[in-house]
């Protein structure tokens, strides 16, 4: 579906295109990577040990792809996920860390609604820092 999806669309000259993938096998960014000319990656983590463990692979599988890995990102920080451990994460890995998402119930009542939470008053004080640490990395 994705390789439809990339070649068999009328898309109009791109300035980036986001695909959001989840943990797994190292299939899809193969995939992408035989498309696509990858410029890098982003790896979004949440504060459990377990979630980090996904990030660790994913970060190995795109440098066997030679896809540079832009930063890392934590989302969902706070209770009942634990406090902040993304610094360190991307520490360990050599990653720039571009910021975390604290998990307010705002995020969590627009995805019920099905309003995105960007639609929300003040939402940019959340991630305007984070794309602003990625310009100044590249």
């Amino acid at each position: 579906m994705l390789e439809k999806l990339i070649t068999q669309v009328s898309w109009p000259e791109l300035d980036y295109l986001f695909v959001d993938l989840p943990p797994g096998t190292g299939d899809i960014p193969i995939s992408l990577s035989k498309l696509l000319k990858i410029e890098g990656s982003l790896v979004v983590t949440t504060p459990q040990e377990v979630a980090f463990l996904d990030v660790a692979k994913a970060v190995s599988a795109f440098g066997l792809l030679n896809i540079r890995v832009l930063g890392l990102i934590e989302n969902m920080v706070g209770a009942p996920f634990g406090k902040s451990r993304g610094k360190m994460h991307a520490e360990r890995l050599a990653i720039p860390f571009l910021g975390s998402i604290p998990l307010e119930e705002k995020i969590c009542i627009s995805g019920d609604e099905g309003s995105p939470f960007a639609f929300f008053e003040n939402q940019e004080r959340l991630f305007t820092p984070l794309a602003d640490n990625l310009h100044h990395q590249y």
